[in-house]
């Protein structure tokens, strides 16, 4: 168990950003899909 933690801490900075950057992008294109879903509903029903 120490052993794994003290492998896990030296990247602890290299897998956060990763993970951030990810769920940014995942939150970018979820909104740009719901945005572009409501824009043609809204397109359509007017």
């Amino acid at each position: 168990m120490f052993p794994m933690f003290a492998v896990l801490s030296q990247i602890p900075t290299a897998a956060e950003l990763a993970y951030r950057f990810a769920r940014l992008i995942l939150v970018a294109s979820v909104t740009a899909l719901l945005s572009k879903v409501v824009i043609t509903r809204w397109f359509i029903s007017s």
